[in-house]
């Protein structure tokens, strides 16, 4: 998908087994929502850059591969990609840069499942959720409270990178699960 893509219209029509490639160095911005689609084979969304150019499995990502990440980019306060709770599982996220909206601190950037009311149950919880060599960091300058608000089963995070998780006031993490 290129840059300006409806990358929500393809999450939607996504099925298992596919997967998503983003235009290496494009940004995707909005509030993006990982949704139940029954199976188990995973449905990837990666990067278009070719493999010989970025890490090989077991080598961690830096920040010197920007250029080549796709940029998923919050638009507001809120998340800019969210598993939702309710049994979503199966999704695959390889070489993606996230980063907040501009100057917000305040929300984490990446969701995997909920808390409360709307994942009272462990059936309810996403699940079988990998994160692979993804960069993700707040804003240089106001930082970001959090990077990944893990409330799943079976997540993995696989070398990836994560910078400016910081606040004045608040405590911050770049990951933290609680439900």
């Amino acid at each position: 998908m290129n840059a300006g893509g409806n990358l929500q219209a393809a999450i939607d029509a996504a099925q298992p087994g596919d997967t998503i490639l983003l235009q290496a160095g494009a940004t995707f911005s909005g509030a993006f929502k990982l949704g139940k689609k029954g199976g188990s084979t995973y449905i990837t969304i990666r990067s278009s850059a070719p493999d010989a150019s970025l890490p090989a499995p077991g080598e961690r990502i830096t920040p010197a591969y920007a250029s080549l990440l796709p940029k998923i980019r919050a638009t507001n306060a809120g998340a800019a990609l969210r598993v939702s709770p309710g049994g979503s599982s199966y999704w695959r996220l390889l070489f993606l840069e996230f980063l907040p909206a501009s100057s917000t601190a305040s929300a984490n950037l990446v969701e995997f499942g909920g808390a409360g009311s709307s994942q009272p149950t462990v059936s309810s919880a996403p699940h079988d959720l990998i994160m692979d060599r993804c960069y993700l960091h707040g804003d240089p300058v106001y930082g970001q409270r959090r990077g990944l608000a893990l409330n799943s089963g079976r997540t993995y995070v696989v070398n990836s990178y994560s910078s400016d998780f910081k606040g004045i006031s608040q405590d911050t993490q770049a990951i933290n699960g609680w439900n």
